[in-house]
């Protein structure tokens, strides 16, 4: 019997929908049989259908395995299937090979039992994927798998280790609910699209070092029972939502990259909030500065900011980097001090006409009034190695030709003094933000 001959028509949905129990059973039955037969025989058939549906141009191509029981290995590595897929409810009572299997059509597994090994490492779902409130008790394998349709995992249990390393998610992918019992890899995992974790529970490590989040990423109600890795997580576009989640260990977070804050972030403020949180309970100190600095800077952004404390939060952030850069602060205190010295060089030119530093009363100590400037500037950058009482006074006859020190100058000494210390205090925070000097 050639497949040309195989009666085609019954593989669709709308055949399906129409016939007894009797008729879907004998179909079932007949899908079990050709695949008992080996991966060969029914990519065999499977060309042949792919040929049948091009030909009439057939808009609901459906393979039906709902119900079905695999009582031995379910041999389905390297399969390919050209319609939608219907494993509903199945139960797979040893291995269930999936491997490089590629599901041309949506595919669905909902409430599908798993009782061993179920192995889909570089499967292809090019429709949706449906495996909600499946079962698995044994590892489940999905390294590399290429999900291009929506994923749907919502309810689901997995009894053992479940590894989705570098899988590829183009679509939303969904695992609210997901009861993970023992350890979880996402490791290098790229989701495009939404990934919701709400109220998913991981009772094992959960491993998403080096996972991309392009889009919004909801990990709201998760509860952590060991520990949640996401060392170098990138999430590019939206801040990872965290409210709600419970946890015995603070989840890892360093390396992890989150958008910074922009004109259309207001609403992120409760996020940048929350990884501050989990980044003090994780004594995560530098991520902690990194959330906070994000966290006030949304307040740019909300309309309720009064404009002096705007002026406050973008000058916090142009000198320091909101306490995390030391090189901005001694710029600025490089500034100050050079900013000084001239305008004390401008102010003894055109105000005074002091005796030359070399015919001053104490002579030796300064040789030009360029070097008595420098002298003061140093001395208003760092008060406690100010010049003896002494050395003060030939500065004074250097710079103004007698010991007091003008209005103007007074002025100058005291503006410098105050931002040095602001200045001095910006970077001794960085350097204790960047050692976690507590």
């Amino acid at each position: 019997m050639t497949y040309a001959d195989r009666d085609f028509h019954r593989y669709t949905r709308s055949y399906w929908r129409n016939c007894d129990t009797d008729e879907r059973r004998a179909i079932v039955d007949e899908n079990l049989e050709l695949i008992n037969q080996g991966v060969e025989e029914w990519n065999e058939f499977d060309t042949a259908f792919a040929e049948y549906i091009k030909k009439h141009n057939i808009l609901d191509p459906y393979y039906y395995f709902e119900g079905a029981s695999f009582s031995g290995n379910a041999n389905f590595r390297g399969a390919t299937f050209s319609g939608d897929v219907d494993f509903k409810q199945a139960t797979f009572n040893e291995y269930a090979y999936f491997r490089e299997a590629t599901f041309s059509g949506d595919v669905d597994f909902e409430q599908a039992t798993f009782n061993e090994y179920a192995n889909f490492e570089k499967a292809t779902f090019s429709g949706a994927a449906y495996f909600n409130e499946a079962n698995f008790s044994g590892d489940v394998d999905f390294q590399g798998a290429t999900f291009s349709g929506h994923v749907d995992f919502e309810g689901a249990t997995f009894n053992e280790d479940v590894d989705f390393q570098g899988a590829i998610f183009s679509e939303d992918a969904d695992f609210r609910g997901a009861n993970f019992s023992r350890d979880t890899h996402f490791e290098g995992a790229t989701f495009s699209r939404e990934a919701f974790f709400m109220e998913a529970t991981f009772s094992g490590r959960a491993h998403f070092e080096g996972a991309t989040f392009d889009g919004r990423s909801f990990f709201i109600g998760v509860e952590n029972k060991s520990i949640l890795d996401l060392t170098n997580v990138t999430a590019k576009n939206s801040v990872p939502i965290f409210s709600g989640m419970e946890y015995k260990i603070p989840p890892i977070i360093d390396g992890l990259s989150v958008p910074e804050p922009d004109g259309n972030s207001d609403s992120y403020i409760a996020s940048y909030r929350q990884l501050k949180m989990i980044a003090i309970a994780g004594a995560n100190h530098e991520m902690e500065v990194e959330f906070f600095g994000y966290e006030t800077q949304c307040k740019l952004y909300l309309d309720e900011t009064p404009m002096l404390s705007r002026l406050l939060i973008k000058s916090y952030r142009f000198f320091s980097n909101f306490g995390q850069s030391v090189w901005r602060p001694a710029l600025g205190l490089g500034v100050i001090f050079l900013v000084a010295c001239v305008l004390t060089r401008i102010t003894v030119e055109a105000g005074y006409d002091p005796v030359a530093c070399e015919n001053a009363e104490y002579t030796g100590a300064f040789g030009s009034k360029s070097e008595a400037a420098l002298s003061q500037s140093i001395d208003f950058i760092l008060p406690i190695l100010k010049a003896d009482r002494g050395t003060l006074r030939q500065r004074n006859q250097c710079l103004y030709g007698h010991d007091g020190v003008p209005g103007i100058n007074r002025v100058i000494n005291f503006i410098q003094q105050i931002v040095s210390l602001v200045f001095l205090f910006l970077a001794g925070l960085a350097i204790r933000n960047r050692f976690k000097i507590k």
